[in-house]
């Protein structure tokens, strides 16, 4: 716990971690692409991440974007880099675990409550999301957002995701 107040007043800005580190040396998706890492993969012509920044930007109550990587630098050359120049956007190392990353990051001076935890690689993810997720959470200590499949297949035919079996 960094000593941080977990108290969030409806009108108070969002801080947007974005995790896109590897999950291992080797990702296969990753080379296929040609990519030092999987949130670089182009969609549509850009990279996932800069996808899903550009989406916490446009979001009203997103105040400021903390990407967290392994190799930060390497993020940051192209159109990453352009985004990294924004006022509101910054980029750091992350821990080893993403447990260990999370435990150090939030509620730090980096990523001040009330915070927002996000991928790297979810290029689908949109404005109208993300508002919908934080006006959800309501006063709550924490929130884990999950959608069940057939809402996704129905949205998204032909999307290939992990789905976790929740009981």
């Amino acid at each position: 716990d960094s000593g941080s107040p977990r108290v969030r007043p409806d009108e108070s800005l969002w801080t947007a971690v974005v995790l896109a580190g590897s999950r291992s040396e080797r990702d296969a998706l990753s080379e296929h692409f040609g990519t030092p890492m999987k949130a670089l993969i182009p969609v549509a012509g850009q990279p996932m991440v800069a996808r899903v920044i550009r989406t916490l930007l446009a979001t009203s109550r997103i105040g400021t974007v903390l990407i967290l990587a392994q190799k930060p630098e390497a993020l940051l050359p192209g159109e990453l880099g352009r985004l990294a120049e924004n006022g509101r956007v910054r980029v750091g190392a992350s821990a080893g675990a993403i447990a260990e990353t999370l435990a150090r990051t939030l509620g730090s001076p980096e990523a001040p409550w009330p915070v927002l935890v996000t991928t790297g690689d979810h290029p689908l993810l949109t404005s109208e999301m993300v508002d919908y997720f934080l006006s959800a959470a309501g006063e709550t200590d924490f929130s884990v957002g999950v959608v069940q499949r057939r809402f996704i297949a129905g949205s998204y035919p032909g999307s290939r995701r992990t789905w976790v079996r929740f009981r």
